[in-house]
């Protein structure tokens, strides 16, 4: 890679640079085109296939330093994702998925009491992937877009004291989704629609305190903290334009702490809420003698229910 860092002036900083990768692949399936015992040998077991490729990833960021509390930044990106070995064919170029993403935002701190960050964003895949149920992997989609926004604050209005919270937008867009075809007359994707299972919003929010309990203790001062924390997530898309439920969960912790020893108590998903983790929409047949059925259907994982995790900490 090549980097090149140059302050242009004071307050205004330029960065750019360049990457290049190389990704061989070579795979041997040892159970692709296994023959059944009731068929008669007619090719040879294994599936054996290699393949090369080169990405090149240019970079660039701007920062401007205005005042000593106040940041701007922006920034300009290429890079690639590799892809599944499953996906690719012997001899093949490793057809890699172009990443390129721009972002824009800016940084305020005031002295160490608050720290916020607005940042907005834009990512364009040349070839994405979502799962795909009934093949129990990530199929290719065609292309994407992602524009959304982060708003992250961390604020210390004490020394025992900190929360923080962080927001997170995106509208994930299918741009060039499969066609429909003989065998699959009605796609689960549809042009414009949006990227499933990706959650248009996302919500974290946390609270701590950490303060000494005792100034003295025999040789050492006895130490008590505490904290909690709420998880948000939004509608998530599902295909065949379905939609997953929302759910918020709530995390807590406690622990006191002496000399080099600390006993903690972690419970996530405090009240027990019931959600569900990964919700799929795709049609299933249960009944090897009914008529195969191409209706989607809601699938469900449960969300972990409420878990406690005691910890003893012993440090030398």
């Amino acid at each position: 890679y090549l980097d090149l860092d140059l302050a242009v002036t004071d307050w205004v900083e330029l960065r750019g640079g360049v990457r290049a990768d190389v990704l061989f692949y070579e795979v041997d399936d040892r159970l692709g085109n296994f023959i059944p015992d009731f068929r008669e040998d007619s090719y040879l077991l294994g599936y054996r296939r290699s393949a090369f490729g080169v990405a090149a990833s240019p970079r660039a960021s701007l920062t401007i330093k205005p005042t000593r509390f106040l940041s701007v930044l922006g920034s300009y990106g290429e890079g690639f994702r590799s892809p599944q070995a499953r996906t690719l064919e012997d001899g093949e170029t490793a057809p890699f998925s172009k990443v390129r993403s721009a972002d824009a935002g800016v940084r305020l701190k005031l002295d160490d009491v608050v720290e916020a960050r607005l940042v907005g964003y834009w990512t364009r895949l040349s070839d994405d992937v979502a799962f795909d149920p009934a093949e129990g992997r990530l199929e290719r989609v065609g292309a994407t877009r992602r524009a959304g926004g982060v708003l992250h604050v961390v604020t210390r209005p004490t020394s025992w004291l900190v929360g923080s919270m962080s927001v997170t937008y995106v509208d994930a867009e299918l741009l060039e989704p499969p066609p429909p075809s003989a065998d699959d007359p009605r796609p689960a994707f549809t042009k414009g629609q949006n990227l499933p299972y990706v959650p248009p919003w996302v919500v974290r929010a946390d609270v701590g305190v950490q303060h000494a309990l005792s100034p003295q203790l025999g040789r050492h001062p006895l130490r008590g903290r505490a904290g909690v924390g709420l998880t948000y997530l939004s509608p998530r898309p599902l295909p065949y334009s379905a939609e997953a439920s929302p759910f918020t969960v709530i995390d807590a912790s406690a622990g006191f702490g002496w000399g080099p020893v600390e006993l903690s108590l972690d419970v996530y998903n405090l009240f027990d809420a019931r959600y569900a983790a990964v919700e799929l929409s795709y049609a299933s047949n249960w009944d090897p003698e009914a008529t195969r059925s191409r209706v989607p259907a809601r699938h469900t994982s449960a969300g972990a229910p409420r878990t406690f995790f005691a910890n003893l900490e012993v440090r030398f």
